[in-house]
């Protein structure tokens, strides 16, 4: 994968930040409930006819997060149209069965899902499909607002950090290793003690702050029979297969959209009965009129925005600051550039925030294969875990977001915040003290 900048004029640098700046105020606050993909494609129009970006950076910025966003598209279908159907209404039952009316087994089981979705899907795929899930297990329960948030905020904590384990797990992920050129077995190989101690500390952390909100016991769902909650039956029936699809498509990273638009074409046939006396039982329409579409507009647009800041020098300004962490030793180093890393990734979104920073990391030129290592993984702990910190920090995070929404449980900036601060802090720069001590072992 090559990533450049281009060196075009521009009628002013500070231009560039203003169109910036006004783009994250607007999504936060949301004039008119205007959509954030709206917003994000707007500024970079913007940006695109004041010369901030050039139509080669708007080549080049397809080139790099194309493949990723566009990936989403048939994983939205697939998930909307499975959601239509029942099958993760079934699924919540099933769910709510096996927690045995123990509602902290049950929690235990969530956090399990939501790890082995986020490495066997990777972190955008595994939170349209566990998040519902959960969700309507949830609707069956009928558990307190601070229970149902804790069950919540794991899906999609859990999804995220064990995305980390595998280069096509995450977009972050397959950006920094394709740049790079990481091998696969040398991605695995560093990451998979990182991500046990990782995911050690998300357990204690989440635990440690939710556990006082869980009740003893929940009551079991009426009886009936599981199949009470399948709206389309034949749907459903192909539902594990295609399920399937979607994780034998993560070890073919050439073949990864093609595989994700044949199912998506799969489950609409399936949907449309295309091969079935009988008439649709689902609408296939609403699917289309789901919000979800605007995640990756959004990302697409403030990756643009990323560039025109690139472009006005941000990119000069990481590669000193990264040249400077390089001589504080390897966990300042690591720690300041995740730091970095983090902030940036929070208040605009982590795509963009890769790419200035691998384009950073390499105009540095790092000398000590050590520091440049650790300065690598702590970017992509920084842009994964650290990206957390907000609701627009990552894919994943924004098709949670609004998921939620969207299922009427609304979940405020405020409240947010104060959760995520206390998850991200700790797990992350635990595991940047881990990485500094493991990394350098590991070279040696």
């Amino acid at each position: 994968m090559t990533l450049s900048i281009t060196g075009i004029a521009m009628p002013s640098a500070g231009f560039a930040y203003i169109i910036f700046f006004v783009t994250i105020i607007l999504v936060i606050w949301q004039p008119w409930k205007l959509g954030i993909g709206y917003i994000a494609g707007l500024a970079a129009l913007v940006a695109l006819l004041t010369s901030i970006i050039s139509r080669y950076d708007l080549q080049a910025a397809w080139f790099v997060v194309g493949n990723p966003l566009l990936n989403t598209i048939p994983i939205i279908s697939i998930a909307s149209l499975l959601d239509e159907a029942g099958f993760f209404a079934f699924l919540g039952r099933v769910m709510a069965v096996l927690g045995r009316g123990n509602s902290r087994s049950l929690f235990w089981l969530t956090i399990l899902l939501a790890s082995l979705s986020g490495i066997i899907f990777n972190s955008y795929s595994g939170v349209l499909i566990c998040t519902p899930i959960v969700i309507e297990t949830l609707r069956l329960l009928y558990l307190p607002y601070r229970a149902n948030l804790a069950f919540l905020v794991a899906t999609s904590w859990f999804v995220e950090v064990a995305s980390l384990l595998l280069p096509g797990s995450n977009p972050v992920n397959l950006i920094i290793s394709e740049y790079f050129d990481i091998p696969f077995l040398r991605y695995v190989l560093v990451m998979m003690p990182l991500e046990v101690v990782i995911l050690t500390i998300s357990v204690g952390v989440v635990w440690f702050y939710f556990e006082r909100y869980l009740p003893l016991g929940y009551s079991l769902p009426k009886k009936a029979p599981l199949s009470s909650t399948i709206r389309d039956p034949v749907i459903c029936n192909w539902g594990f297969f295609i399920l399937g699809l979607l994780v034998v498509k993560l070890f073919f990273a050439k073949l990864s959209l093609p595989i994700a638009v044949w199912t998506a074409i799969l489950i609409l046939a399936l949907a449309q009965r295309w091969f079935h006396a009988d008439s649709p039982v689902i609408s296939v329409t609403r699917s289309w009129r789901n919000p979800l579409w605007q995640v990756p507009i959004f990302s697409f647009g403030m990756y643009l925005l990323a560039v025109g800041l690139g472009n006005a020098g941000l990119i000069e300004f990481l590669r000193d600051l990264l040249r400077a962490f390089a001589n504080w030793g390897i966990a300042l180093t690591a720690t300041s550039t995740a730091s970095i890393t983090a902030l940036f990734s929070g208040l605009t979104h982590n795509l963009p925030v890769v790419r200035n920073n691998v384009l950073a990391l390499h105009d540095a030129a790092i000398a000590e294969r050590t520091i440049r290592e650790a300065t690598i993984y702590a970017n992509l702990l920084g842009c994964t875990i650290g990206a957390k910190i907000t609701p627009i920090g990552s894919l994943s995070t924004l098709f949670w977001w609004i998921i939620l929404q969207e299922k009427g449980l609304n979940l405020g900036w405020s409240e947010y915040l104060k959760i995520s601060i206390i998850l991200v802090l700790p797990v992350l720069f635990i595991g940047l003290l881990f990485l500094s001590v493991w990394l350098p072992w590991l070279i040696a």
